[in-house]
């Protein structure tokens, strides 16, 4: 199953593109037409399918938990203000005070020593991973990123909050909740999609805190995909 599942993130076999569904038999996948499938082979499957294109890299922001709370003057984003360079979610103190009263832990930030361990994290994973970090910004109460995965935005943000939380309960010792519970995921389709966000990532934060750029352009580091 790992082969087709590595196959399948490059191909649409939806029946509706591939029209699988009519060569088995839709109404009756548990009989002849499921033979049918299991004897032909993926490539046979596959070569009738329009290859899936995916974005060149994914633009992930998340926040400390109890920072950036929807309502805030500080600012916060929603799935309908989340466009960098736009207006955030406007200030609104009943909001603000309605999440507040909802926090289960309290207010979480992160210290010099705190963002440079979870900066370090991420080089890691995705070493590891074998992803391409494009750029990253920790800073005291968010994170950004710009990373080229195969995997879906939302998986690599999980990943990514998982091992900076395991990278942190080593240094400290420390175990309690850290970041909010999902965050920003935006897909970058075009090479000037990833160079914007590459700069808003590393040049339109204020002052540096702890941030990863690539030592050349990221376009000569992706390996071209197939």
């Amino acid at each position: 199953m790992g082969g087709l599942d590595a196959d399948a993130a490059e191909w649409d076999l939806s029946p509706s593109s591939c029209r699988i569904g009519q060569d088995i038999g839709q109404d009756n996948l548990d009989g002849p037409g499921l033979v049918l499938l299991q004897s032909r082979s993926l490539t046979d499957i596959v070569g009738r399918c329009e290859p899936v294109r995916r974005p060149i890299a994914y633009f992930i922001t998340f926040s400390c938990y109890g920072t950036h709370l929807h309502g805030s003057a500080a600012g916060s984003v929603d799935r309908r203000h989340n466009v960098p360079g736009t207006r955030w979610i406007e200030p609104d103190p009943h909001r603000e005070l309605a999440e507040t009263n909802r926090m289960t832990a309290a207010q979480y930030i992160l210290a010099r020593g705190a963002r440079s361990t979870v900066l370090e994290s991420f080089r890691k994973s995705c070493a590891i991973k074998g992803w391409l970090l494009c750029a990253a910004h920790v800073r005291s109460t968010h994170v950004h990123l710009v990373v080229s995965s195969p995997e879906t935005p939302e998986r690599v943000m999980a990943y990514m909050k998982h091992y900076a939380s395991r990278a942190l309960n080593r240094q400290n010792g420390e175990r309690r909740r850290r970041w909010t519970s999902h965050g920003s995921t935006r897909w970058l389709w075009e090479p000037g999609n990833v160079d914007r966000a590459i700069d808003y990532v590393l040049h339109q934060q204020g002052v540096p805190m702890a941030v990863h750029r690539l030592a050349s352009h990221w376009a000569d580091t992706l390996e071209p995909s197939s």
